[in-house]
């Protein structure tokens, strides 16, 4: 009869913190897709570019990733923080070239900063890490 009371007791506690806990754990969860949200759609649209064969060069400042830091879950900031590394990295191995270098034209039209991506797959594979961190 013990056993059933005590039982009973732990059931009736666990009943009392156990859904604030999910409650908790799913507000920051949604806060953080919130702020995400703009990062990863800059992330998206740079990653459209390069795969067009087009540089946008970086959309995502430290600044940004600083300010989104605070909102990821605990365990996931290290993971965030290693993705960002290499979302970095991709642009530091970027191979770009002059548009008109690779597409030289008679003249009449010049585009004067457009450069494109010599290695877009390198590039993008690097961004995938970040992409998939932010779509959490």
């Amino acid at each position: 009869m013990e056993i059933i009371t005590v039982i009973g007791v732990l059931l009736t506690l666990a009943g009392l913190f156990v859904p604030s806990l999910i409650s908790n754990h799913a507000s920051r969860n949604a806060e953080f897709r919130k702020q995400s949200a703009p990062i990863l759609g800059r992330l998206l649209s740079e990653m459209e570019a390069i795969a067009g064969g087009s540089y946008p060069y970086r959309l995502i400042s430290d600044t940004d990733f600083h300010q989104l830091l605070p909102y990821a879950p605990g365990r996931r900031k290290r993971a965030l923080r290693d993705a960002y590394a290499c979302y970095q990295e991709a642009h530091s191995v970027a191979v770009t070239k002059h548009w008109h270098d690779e597409h030289p034209s008679d003249g009449t039209v010049f585009f004067p900063a457009s450069l494109i991506v010599t290695n877009p797959a390198e590039v993008l594979e690097k961004m995938q890490s970040l992409k998939i961190e932010l779509s959490r």
